[in-house]
Parts: C-alpha cells; structure tokens; sequence
C-alpha cells in the first residue's frame, strides 16, 4: 500500500480538484448558491455546466459580469463590455447592464459604443489623453463642439 492510498480514500472527484468530502464549508455552498441565483436573474443559467471554452463571446461577458455580482458589489465598473459584438449581443448586454442599475448598483462604463452609452448613461464624462474634456447629459457631450474636435475631427 502505497503512502498515497489512505489519502485518496479521504478525497473525491469534483469536477475541477479533489477535495474532502467534508471540505465544503457553509460559506462555500452560500456563494454557489448566489451564483446560481445571479446566473439565474441574468439569463445564464442554461450555461451553468458548460465549459467556459463552450461559451459564445457574449455569454462569456456576461459571465464576467456576473462574477462580479456574487460580491454584491455597490458599484460596478465595466471596460468595453460590447467590443466586438454585433448590435443583437450588444443588445443583450445593454439589457443586463439596466438590469443591474434598476437594482441600484451603480454602474461605470468605460466604452466607445456610444449607441450603447446613450442608452444607459445618466451622465457621460468624455475624456481625451487622460484630461475630461465635456461632462453631462450624453446628447449634450455628443453636440461639445471639443467632443467634434477631439474625436472627428475640426470642421
């Protein structure tokens, strides 16, 4: 018999390590049962035991997301969350980002979709080399005339 042996009579397969049988605390089953239920609320359920590589591109930003609110976080901070996704996935995430504000999580958005910012933004803040160059309602930094001049160029 080898050293090993009375171990692993000790352990089981779970899927992603061994672990304990007895290992699983309270907390951990509270924390999986939080992910089920935000998994749930924002529509991913269905994809709970698919490997991450089996994921299209806009069920994996929603994952991310929803990582992020098993914490129950306050504010939310997202960093493109539509690059490279058609107007239909855009559409999806736009969807769960006001989800996630009519909650009362507030939300911060860095993106340059601005289809998507005009959608969601109370209030925009444009920035250009790190220095804020317009703040306010989204139709009125849009119309900044430094906005045009910065991002399209001067007229």
């Amino acid at each position: 018999m080898s050293c090993w042996e009375p171990l692993q009579k000790c352990f089981r397969p779970c899927g992603h390590l061994a672990s304990a049988p007895f290992a699983r605390s309270r907390q951990e089953e509270n924390i999986r049962d939080k992910a089920v239920q935000v998994l749930e609320s924002m529509g991913l359920i269905d994809a709970a035991n698919r490997m991450g590589s089996d994921l299209s591109w806009v069920e994996e930003q929603i994952l991310q997301i929803c990582r992020a609110l098993v914490s129950e976080p306050k504010l939310l901070l997202l960093d493109e969350p539509t690059a490279g996704m058609g107007e239909v996935e855009s559409q999806q995430v736009q969807d769960l980002i006001k989800k996630i504000q009519a909650r009362g999580i507030t939300t911060i958005v860095v993106a340059h979709d601005m289809k998507l910012i005009n959608r969601i933004a109370e209030k925009v803040t444009c920035l250009s080399f790190g220095n804020k160059i317009a703040e306010g309602p989204c139709r009125n930094v849009l119309d900044d005339p430094r906005v045009h001049e910065v991002y399209l160029g001067a007229e």
